[in-house]
């Protein structure tokens, strides 16, 4: 049998391995991994231009991704055993793994040279809700003129708060893309790391559900590369959010206060993109009982996102609404209409997955196990964002970031390994993220449209498919040997004697009534 401190090593290794892989791949300039954000400069993100070829980039991302899969695994089957790793080291590696990624180009994506362009077009005045990146080129633009081809006849789907950290970074920037660049992957850095500390502080009284806290975000390599190398928005939201359900933690004591804070910051989530409103219904559950407490909770979520869409006007909501009828490549829809040979329209697959999402939902808001009381509104919005991100039509491996910040609170499960592996097969699917066409035609044929156009959604299909029957059966019961792991009742003194906060006695039976 391998030793826990051989096992603690095999993790360490395998995130280091694989953050490194990436941030080599960002070092190395541009390539079919990383978009091109204008020449070096002194000032980060840092590079030097040495053209990998595309079969080096692909393997290298691959090699990544499966790395970091591995190394959360391994970690969490030590949480499971009773031997979890240090929480202690595993902050400080992700705190050093975050230093790294944020002063490389962003790799696996060109979201990021949108999100420049849309605040340039913030910042000289105009709407990114009206104005495309393309219009703003033509007049020689120097940052819209690196927006990816994808996007650059679009206009913004985020919401007024994400416009406006946008706005802020090319603010900050000026006319530089590069420069514009940074700016955003430090705001992201700073949401990631504020995650971190939410759940660290939120897991704190137990070490097997702190450290367990960490590897599932903090030095999970997926959400590194999807928030700090990826840059993508997401990581911003998923910020305001678990800082949202943090807040209510005080509603028992101070109940108006921690509603309108709680509101205010899950609205701000959903103002920055729309899909996060799901955590926000997620914390309107755990205020039902308090009439003053949602009447505040509603008030604080107006606030935040109501006077941005008043300035923005009904364009920015035609954009969100317009962005969920398209279909992306992993989504399942995508390859049920491959393997149809043809798209249905628009409103058939619209609906239907909405519907889908509807009855998801409700298998796995009975399925999932009670939640830790210090974290209320965890488990429904769990429920809402697992039935979303499994039905939409539209998905990105960076989704995930919705649910890691939530699995991460939840109790220990067989899920956990699960929805890592539903994670790194997203990641597979999605390499190497910038260039369209690979060469040469073989890697083009297997990446792009052959083997892994269908196997990728069909995994995250079979993954989904268990995943709800866990649910319908309710067998997503913590399946750790005992309360020392799955953590003593906290200094709420809530949970019924021989049972950890979550509700679940050690033998992973259900204890009380659900919430």
């Amino acid at each position: 049998m391998i030793s826990a401190r051989l096992r603690g090593w095999t993790v360490a290794a395998g995130a280091a391995g694989s953050v490194l892989l990436v941030a080599l791949v960002g070092l190395s300039g541009p390539s079919a991994a990383e978009p091109y954000i204008g020449p070096p400069t002194p000032a980060p993100p840092w590079f030097r231009p040495v053209h990998l070829p595309d079969p080096a980039v692909t393997v290298m991302l691959w090699t990544a991704a499966v790395l970091g899969c591995a190394a959360v695994v391994v970690g969490l089957r030590l949480v499971r055993a009773g031997r979890p790793p240090s929480p202690a080291r595993l902050v400080a590696g992700g705190a050093l793994a975050v230093a790294v990624l944020v002063v490389v180009p962003p790799v696996g994506s060109t979201d990021l040279m949108d999100y420049a362009a849309y605040g340039r077009i913030t910042d000289t005045g105009h709407s990114p809700y009206t104005t495309t990146p393309y219009r703003l080129a033509r007049s020689g633009d120097p940052v819209a003129r690196l927006s990816s081809h994808a996007w650059r006849h679009k206009t913004s789907v985020y919401g007024p708060a994400g416009t406006a950290a946008q706005w802020l970074a090319s603010r900050a920037a000026g006319a530089s893309a590069a420069r514009t660049v940074w700016w955003l992957k430090l705001e992201n850095a700073l949401a990631f790391l504020v995650v971190a500390l939410a759940l660290d502080r939120l897991t704190a009284a137990n070490r097997a559900r702190r450290a367990r806290a960490h590897l599932l975000w903090t030095l999970n390599p997926l959400m590194l590369w999807a928030v700090v190398a990826g840059g993508h928005i997401d990581g911003l939201s998923a910020a305001l959010a678990v800082a949202g359900l943090w807040a209510l933690r005080a509603a028992g004591r101070r109940p108006l206060a921690a509603g309108f804070c709680g509101g205010l910051l899950l609205g701000a989530a959903t103002a920055v993109k729309a899909p996060f409103a799901l955590l926000a219904a997620g914390g309107a559950w755990s205020w039902r009982r308090s009439p003053r407490t949602l009447l505040m909770g509603a008030a604080g979520m107006l606030l935040a996102i109501v006077p941005g869409y008043l300035l923005a006007g009904g364009t920015a909501i035609e954009s969100v609404v317009d962005r969920g009828r398209r279909m992306s490549r992993s989504s399942p829809w995508h390859l049920g209409s491959e393997l149809a040979g043809g798209r249905p329209p628009a409103w058939v697959v619209t609906w239907g997955a909405l519907l889908l999402a509807l009855a998801l939902a409700a298998v796995f808001a009975r399925g999932l196990p009670a939640e830790p009381p210090e974290v209320p509104g965890v488990r429904l919005a769990l429920a809402f964002s697992l039935a979303w991100l499994i039905s939409s039509q539209v998905y990105y491996p960076w989704y995930e970031t919705m649910v890691f910040s939530l699995l991460a609170l939840m109790p220990a499960s067989r899920a956990d390994v699960l929805l890592v592996v539903r994670g790194g097969i997203a990641a597979l699917g999605n390499i190497p993220g910038v260039s369209d066409r690979l060469r040469p035609a073989w890697l083009d044929g297997l990446v792009t449209h052959g083997v892994l156009p269908y196997l990728v959604p069909s995994g995250l299909l079979a993954v989904g498919l268990a995943l709800v029957v866990m649910a319908a059966r309710r067998t997503w019961t913590p399946d750790l040997p005992g309360p020392s792991v799955l953590g003593a009742p906290g200094p709420s003194g809530s949970g019924a004697p021989g049972t950890g906060p979550s509700g679940v006695n050690s033998h992973g039976s259900r204890a009380g009534a659900r919430s």
